[in-house]
């Protein structure tokens, strides 16, 4: 099948920060609950131009460029990743294909120098050629940065809770409510509470007494349990898995006894978080509104992506690699049968 028409109406300057950031997305179609439509026109919302989306198959690349279109985002689609860059010249990448397919497309970034935003998990494996990614972006001038929203609405619990002392906590918990079973809702999952792990006790850390529990591989609800330990911190931390059906999903996080339940109201998909669930008699939740996370981390890249582009520089996003190997650890745990 022939590339849609080529996007015409922007011009390259010779200086490299002058230029407008052009986008690219593998994955832009909505599978399995994908990010990538969603992504592709958050980028072009934010000031990018999105220039290309890469398919599998003609029919796959033609349905996301048709779909895209269609809401005011033109682009041309493509089978071939090496024709994509040649023809559009892009200046940044999302990839939003699913778990465990990022590897390839992350090594062909580098290749062609471009900045990333890449869905979460980045990888599922952990080794030393891994941990060196940030470092082989940054070496590039490059950012990397990996599609973990949560720690976006840090600012909307400090409204909700504005006497939690997010740095002194001892105790986090998470629920949320994946459609996935077994090994395959940790992967989809655990980069949520891992970010905001990260961000409000930053630094080196490992987990450990690490505990899965669930009826079995096919159960709609499951629980891990471990300690989050940084040099001079230790949090104890509960991840519940509960899928009840409803939608939009809900999810909630607590830092100690401070809790932030995710609202979203449709049909305009407005954030909200409240304080939790009251007992019949005990008044309302308490409510504050929030940004669309998603929104505000794309909005992040792009400015990280125009900063090096006018530096000429990106510096490692070392959280990210130390994400991977403590990600990895908790699957190895599970695989390992640390369940009960």
């Amino acid at each position: 099948m022939a590339d849609s028409p080529k996007v015409t109406g922007f011009e390259l300057s010779s200086d490299p920060s002058e230029r407008v950031l052009r986008v690219c997305v593998i994955g832009a179609r909505r599978v399995r609950n994908g990010t990538g439509p969603f992504l592709a026109r958050q980028v072009a919302d934010a000031g990018a131009e999105l220039v290309g989306v890469l398919g599998t198959t003609p029919a796959t690349a033609e349905a996301a460029r048709a779909a895209l279109a269609e809401d005011g985002y033109p682009c041309q689609a493509f089978t071939s990743f090496e024709h994509m860059v040649t023809e559009t010249q892009p200046t940044a990448l999302v990839i939003a294909t699913p778990a465990g397919t990022h590897r390839p497309w992350l090594e062909s970034a580098l290749q062609h120098d471009l900045h990333v935003l890449c869905e979460k998990p980045l990888l599922t494996v952990y080794n030393d050629d891994a941990a060196s990614l940030p470092a082989r972006f940054a070496a590039h001038g490059r950012v990397l940065m990996e599609n973990c929203q949560w720690p976006e609405t840090l600012d909307a619990f400090g409204a909700l809770h504005p006497s939690c002392a997010a740095d002194h906590i001892t105790r986090f918990r998470m629920m949320l409510a994946p459609e996935f079973r077994g090994l395959s809702r940790w992967i989809e999952t655990l980069s949520h509470p891992l970010s905001l792990l990260q961000t409000v006790a930053s630094g080196p850390a490992e987990v450990e007494n690490v505990r899965f529990a669930e009826a079995g591989p096919a159960a709609p609800d499951a629980r891990l349990s471990f300690r989050y330990q940084t040099l001079d911190r230790a949090i104890e931390c509960e991840i519940r898995m509960q899928d009840t059906g409803e939608w939009p999903r809900p999810a909630e996080f607590a830092l100690d006894d401070f809790v932030a339940r995710r609202v979203v109201e449709q049909p305009d998909y407005q954030f909200f978080f409240d304080d939790g669930y009251r007992p019949e008699g005990e008044g309302e939740a308490r409510r504050v509104s929030a940004d669309d996370p998603q929104v505000r981390l794309v909005e992040k890249f792009i400015a990280a992506v125009q900063e090096a582009q006018h530096s000429g520089e990106a510096p490692a996003n070392e959280d990210i690699a130390r994400r991977q190997r403590l990600l990895a650890t908790l699957l190895a745990a599970y695989s390992s049968g640390a369940r009960t």
